[in-house]
């Protein structure tokens, strides 16, 4: 799975490299709002919310406090993937309720883009973060409690995918850079923002990685307890 995921990162990395660069207008059209990203990030947060699911049930007799924590996690995987489609607003053609139309920043039914972009963006820096470094700092400084911590914080091998939401947000956030470069003779900017679909994206398969490693990982102590017992 590590090495799965090292590669997968490159892939998606590489081209959307070259679109961004040699193909921008395209870029920008596969990257905007009801794009083909956001339906699979859509995907692989709910594919993320049912595995989810299925870790609270491997631990709920043995590790109570812990699976009612990957409950709550699952339910909120469920709900980010129905926000990122606005409750399937565009596929099923349903107009957003004026009271909500008049405080949504979109005009759409969902629920994030009611409290700011700012907000948002300062989520998703701290998620960024919290995927870079919670393994390192619960291995580090918490060496006792680790062995069990450690199931909540994401493998190091998915610290690239959280590395690109935390530097897009932070720089959509504080900075605004663009990055500067001559193509065909002609000079052009390349906003580093462009890059929010892409990193939500990156963001939204490690968790769909993590749940599922988290579940084999559950999954195998359990056998291994059980062939335990017979031995």
């Amino acid at each position: 799975m590590e090495k799965n995921a090292k590669i997968l990162f490159l892939i998606i990395f590489s081209v959307f490299c070259y679109l961004w660069i040699d193909h921008n207008n395209f870029f920008v059209w596969i990257t905007g709002e009801d794009s083909v990203l956001e339906y699979l990030q859509f995907m692989f947060y709910l594919f993320s919310g049912f595995i989810s699911y299925k870790i609270f049930l491997l631990l709920k007799k043995k590790m109570r406090f812990f699976s009612l924590l990957f409950l709550i996690f699952s339910i909120m995987l469920f709900f980010i993937s129905l926000e990122e489609i606005s409750y399937g607003q565009r596929i099923f053609g349903f107009t957003t309720p004026e009271q909500i139309k008049q405080i949504n920043l979109q005009e759409e039914t969902n629920i994030h883009n009611i409290f700011g972009y700012e907000i948002n963006q300062i989520a998703y820096i701290i998620i960024g973060f919290y995927g870079l470094f919670s393994r390192r700092i619960v291995t580090k400084f918490f060496p006792k409690k680790g062995k069990d911590l450690i199931i909540f914080t994401p493998p190091i091998y998915l610290s690239w995918y959280f590395l690109l939401v935390f530097l897009v947000y932070y720089d959509r956030n504080f900075l605004n850079l663009n990055y500067d470069m001559v193509i065909n003779n002609v000079f052009r900017k390349y906003a580093i923002w462009q890059w929010l679909e892409v990193s939500e994206l990156y963001l939204a398969i490690a968790f769909f990685i993590y749940t599922l490693s988290t579940h084999r990982n559950v999954s195998s102590r359990g056998k291994d307890k059980i062939k335990n017992r017979k031995s």
